[in-house]
């Protein structure tokens, strides 16, 4: 009952789904100071998709990691549907985490002595869907993602572009209402890459979830609504783009 009550003041919300409020970050890397995010202020529309791009080093993954509340901003804040993260016991970070938000992390971070369809149908229970509709679910995203015939290989047995593609699986089969991708189609040919940024378009379009990610693949531009460009950690563009336009370059 707690839950439910927590989540429906979110439920409600109708305003950015996430803001970023003059949120810096830094870290010490022996007697030096690294600022990896600068004084940042953007806002992430509902059911948006925005593509973070910049040369490696420019701070991307560290303002994902900001906005999903992984990381914590040195100062400044984050805010999700209304409510900070700094507020957020550790069990609601968790509970979000497993409920509202899905991950594609850069590393991947899957469970290697466990099959594809393992690591998939895992993340849907944790995430409190049944078993039956976790299968269900499961099986669906890796038949879309071109992975059946795979679905029962250990991941330590899958090619690295395969073991990407078990992870965006795996970020969307809880169906969340945000997704965070961190380079998604980096280990992916253009026609793997393609398969998967169309599956993520559909899933802004039909579902309406809010995507954020991260991508060194010029292509991918494409299917953003809108993509900000970084530079040193501080962001040098912000580019809306149209649906005519997103439909334009994809062909």
């Amino acid at each position: 009952m707690q839950r439910t009550q927590r989540y429906a003041v979110h439920d409600e919300y109708d305003g950015p789904v996430v803001q970023v409020k003059a949120a810096t970050r830094t870290y010490r890397n022996g007697g030096d100071v690294v600022h990896a995010v600068r004084d940042i202020s953007v806002e992430v529309p509902a059911s948006t998709m925005v593509l973070v791009q910049g040369k490696s080093g420019s701070g991307k993954t560290t303002l994902l990691n900001l906005m999903g509340g992984l990381e914590r901003p040195s100062s400044g804040s984050v805010v999700y549907k209304g409510r900070e993260f700094s507020r957020y016991t550790r069990r609601q970070t968790t509970v979000w985490r497993r409920t509202e938000a899905g991950f594609v992390f850069q590393s991947l971070a899957l469970l290697p002595g466990l099959t594809a369809i393992e690591n998939v149908d895992l993340a849907a229970r944790i995430a409190g869907v049944g078993p039956r509709e976790a299968i269900r679910r499961a099986e669906y995203y890796l038949h879309a993602l071109g992975l059946t015939a795979r679905a029962s290989h250990r991941v330590s047995e899958l090619s690295g572009g395969e073991q990407q593609r078990v992870a965006v699986a795996r970020g969307l089969v809880t169906e969340p209402k945000i997704l965070f991708a961190d380079e998604p189609t980096g280990e992916l040919d253009h026609a793997l890459s393609r398969r998967v940024m169309d599956i993520l378009r559909a899933v802004v379009d039909e579902k309406k979830t809010t995507i954020c990610l991260t991508s060194h693949d010029p292509a991918v531009i494409a299917y953003a609504d809108v993509v900000w460009t970084l530079s040193d950690g501080a962001i040098t563009s912000m580019q809306p783009r149209s649906r005519d336009s997103r439909e334009g370059s994809s062909e």
